[in-house]
């Protein structure tokens, strides 16, 4: 049986980078500073700050893939609709605003359920239904 032996588990260089104890406290408390103003930046840049920054604005309505979308759930072939909804099944909310861009309204339905609808000129193009944060269905109304 192995025995445990008693080598640090912090590596020397990242105890290297450390401030050392001696230096004054003028110069600690403007690192503290700095690096609260860097926290503060990187909160700022991120849409909120309990999710991950957004790494791009978002695109505006993509009305050309609305439309092919709507004409593919309109369809009388139940493949050619069963394959539109395949398409965004399973994508993420990021990935949802990049294919079709930003949506004209969001509802929430409950703790983990969201909704997007995308409309032009009061008629309602489609609608995507997010359960944890992923797209469960994808519909017009």
């Amino acid at each position: 049986m192995p025995r445990a032996s008693g080598a640090l588990a912090v590596p020397i260089e990242a105890v290297a980078e450390r401030t050392p104890a001696v230096d004054r406290t003028n110069e600690l408390e403007a690192r503290i500073d700095a690096l609260e103003r860097a926290v503060a930046m990187l909160r700022a840049s991120g849409a909120s700050s309990f999710g991950p920054a957004r790494s791009a604005p978002v695109p505006p309505m993509q009305t050309r893939a609305l439309a092919q979308v709507r004409s593919q759930l309109e369809s009388q072939d139940q493949a050619v609709i069963l394959e539109a909804r395949r398409s965004v099944f399973g994508l993420s909310q990021q990935q949802v605003l990049e294919r079709l861009g930003m949506p004209s309204e969001v509802d929430v339905g409950g703790e983990h359920t969201r909704y997007w609808r995308w409309r032009v000129d009061g008629k309602q193009l489609c609608s995507v239904t997010f359960v944890d944060g992923l797209v469960t269905l994808l519909s017009i109304d």
